[in-house]
This record gives C-alpha cells, structure tokens and sequence, in this order.
C-alpha cells in the first residue's frame, strides 16, 4: 500500500486545526502494525482502540529514545511489562476482558516489531526534528491522535471498514461512489506507487486550506461522519459513547460545536468525489 495520499491528508488536516503537522508522519501506524497478520484491521481500524494504540506508541518509542533506539537493549525492558498483560490475559473472567488485554499485549508485540520501518518512514520524510519523543507525544497528544483517526477516515475512500467495532459490527464506507466508478482503478491508484493515475486531491487540499479549524471539533467530526458512513448508519449512541470516551482521554472538557468542521468534510468529500467520478466513472 502506498500510504503516501494518507499521510499528506493527515498532515493537511493538521494544518487547518493548527496543530503539529510532523504528527502526521505516525498517521500510517495502523497499517504498519497489521502487515504481519490478515485478521488484524479488527485491532487496528476500530476507533476504540486507538488510545491504547497511542499509549503504548508513546511508552515504546520513549524508552527507544532513551535507550537510544538499540532494540536489543529495549526489548528486554518490556518482558514484565508484556508478562503482566499475559497473566491478566489468562485470568480473564469475562469477553471483554479477554478482548482488552488481547489488543494491548497486540499493540506492544507489533509496535515493538515494526518501529525500524516508521522510524524510518519519518526519515525518509524529511523529518528528523523529533528527536525528543516523549516530549512530542506528551505535548501533541491531541495533533497524534487526530493524524490517526485522518488515516483511517481517508481510507474509506477504498476499504469498508468496521469502525465501531465490536459495538457495532456494520462497515463504514464510500458506497454510493464505488457503484459509479471502477473500483479496481481506483484501489489501483492508492495501493500502487507507480501505477500510471494521478489523482487530483492536492488541487482540493490547496483550495480548503485557508480554513481555520478547531482540533476537538474536527475529531468529533470525523467520528460523527465515519458513523454516517455506515452501511446502515451506525447509531448516534454508539457514535457518541467513542466521542465521550475519546475526549476523556485527552482531556478535552465541554460541548464542543462542530458545524463548520463538518460543513468543511462534507465540501471535501463533495469535491474529491466528483472528481474520482470523473476520472474514474465507469
């Protein structure tokens, strides 16, 4: 998959929020940490999951950091952490509890794996100024948060997925626009990085981008529209358990108005649309 498209929406979405654009280089971690493992979009795709994703990205690439990113010596330092999570795991009373320690021991095995390839992703990207990580992530919990959940939103343009999972098992996804073009063409235009389409979301970046939005407001945006995505909708209550259970965790406090947030994803979706249609109508 070239994550390339994901990455640079991420990035433009920050920007309008005016939070730390060099996030969005982490955006992709989802997909770095599922390669391995068919049935893994379950863990790394279901928006309930990205706090803990976040926690241990943050507990990880710290002690790298300090450690002075030697894995050898990091590795070592993980086993009582990864053991405890196997004990609480095998004394599991109940699904869901079986469920959370599943996923956490998940993210710690794969994030542990996997960090040379997004380390050096943020290489290749030019961006060698986060050599403080534990500062960045602690200061930017909000701007990191917001680049995953841009990554996964970007990618209903070509996969369903089960984003409210396992509150909900319905796909969220661009339906109605993959009825009226080649789909294969256009997944073909995503995955592959030398494939010969272009596609002409950068002119409509570069056309929204003066707008000033608010970083809390766009998160419940995008959750709210990844709801409405769903085939059938997902309902409001379970949209808003994620959006409660997200701001307690970053703690971001009051009724945040998101009219002009979603007002800006609806116009973007509108463009990008009939631009794909157009290009790639049947």
């Amino acid at each position: 998959m070239n994550h390339s498209r994901h990455i640079a929406f991420s990035k433009h979405i920050l920007r309008c929020c005016g939070l730390d654009e060099r996030a969005s280089y982490f955006a992709n971690l989802p997909a770095f940490i599922s390669t391995s493992h068919t049935y893994t979009d379950k863990f790394t795709h279901s928006l309930s999951h990205l706090p803990e994703m976040l926690e241990v990205m943050g507990h990880v690439f710290s002690l790298l950091e300090k450690q002075g990113q030697n894995i050898e010596r990091v590795a070592p330092l993980f086993e009582p952490t990864i053991q405890v999570i196997k004990e609480d795991l095998k004394k599991s009373s109940n699904a869901m509890e079986y469920y959370y320690y599943n996923k956490k021991l998940f993210f710690y095995e794969q994030i542990l794996s996997n960090h040379h390839g997004i380390l050096k992703q943020c290489d290749q990207l030019g961006e060698k100024s986060i050599s403080l990580f534990s500062s960045f992530h602690q200061d930017n919990l909000e701007a990191l948060f917001l680049s995953f959940l841009s990554y996964i939103y970007f990618d209903l343009w070509i996969s369903p997925r089960q984003l409210f999972f396992p509150r909900s098992a319905f796909s969220s996804g661009s339906w109605k626009l993959w009825e009226q073009i080649d789909y294969f063409r256009l997944a073909q235009c995503f995955c592959q990085n030398n494939s010969k389409e272009n596609l002409n979301e950068d002119s409509l970046q570069q056309r929204q981008c003066n707008e000033k939005l608010i970083g809390p407001a766009m998160i419940k945006a995008m959750i709210v529209r990844m709801g409405e995505k769903g085939s059938p909708t997902i309902q409001y209550s379970i949209i808003d358990w994620n959006i409660r259970i997200f701001f307690r965790f970053l703690g971001i406090e009051g009724y945040k108005k998101f009219d002009t947030e979603m007002e800006y994803l609806l116009q973007y979706e509108s463009d990008l649309q009939e631009s794909l249609k157009n290009q790639f109508g049947k």
